[in-house]
C-alpha cells in the first residue's frame, strides 16, 4: 500500500512544545492516531518503541479524552501498541504494531492472544456497527 504522506520531509520535522506551558509542569502532548468513525465512535492510539511506557501526562490526557467521548454517548477506545523498529530511518507499519493494552469503558484490558493494532481497531469498529 502506498504511503499517504503528502510531504515526507515535513512529516519528519519535529515540533517542539517546550515554550508552551500551563503553569510549571503542564505541557502539550500528542496522540499518534485518532479515528472519528462515522459520528458514532472514536479510536485513539499511541505507539511506543519496545516496552517504553507512556509518560503520566500523556496517559492521563488520552484516558480522560476517551472517558469524555464516552460521557457524551460515543464509545471510545484508547489502544497502546508497540513496535521493535530500531532504525529511525525505517518507517513503522502502524497496522502491524502489537497491542500491549487497551482502555475501554473505564477499564484497561490486555489481549489474551497477540493482536495487531489493525485487528484491534477492526474489532472495535465491528462492535460499534453491531450496536
Amino acid at each position: 500500500m502506498d504511503s499517504k504522506f503528502l510531504n515526507r520531509r515535513r512529516a519528519r520535522q519535529l515540533i517542539d512544545f517546550a515554550n508552551i506551558r500551563i503553569g510549571e509542569k503542564g505541557m502539550p502532548t500528542d496522540c499518534d492516531g485518532l479515528i472519528e468513525y462515522h459520528d458514532k465512535a472514536y479510536v485513539l492510539f499511541e505507539l511506543k518503541y519496545g516496552a517504553k511506557e507512556l509518560p503520566l501526562g500523556q496517559w492521563l490526557a488520552l484516558v480522560r479524552m476517551c472517558d469524555d467521548f464516552a460521557r457524551v454517548g460515543k464509545p471510545a477506545v484508547f489502544i497502546v501498541a508497540e513496535h521493535d523498529v530500531d532504525d529511525p530511518d525505517i518507517d513503522i507499519d502502524a497496522a502491524a504494531c502489537r497491542v500491549r493494552k487497551y482502555y475501554f469503558k473505564g477499564k484497561w484490558y490486555t489481549p489474551i492472544k497477540p493482536v495487531t493494532l489493525k485487528q484491534e481497531i477492526d474489532s472495535f469498529i465491528n462492535f460499534v456497527d453491531r450496536r
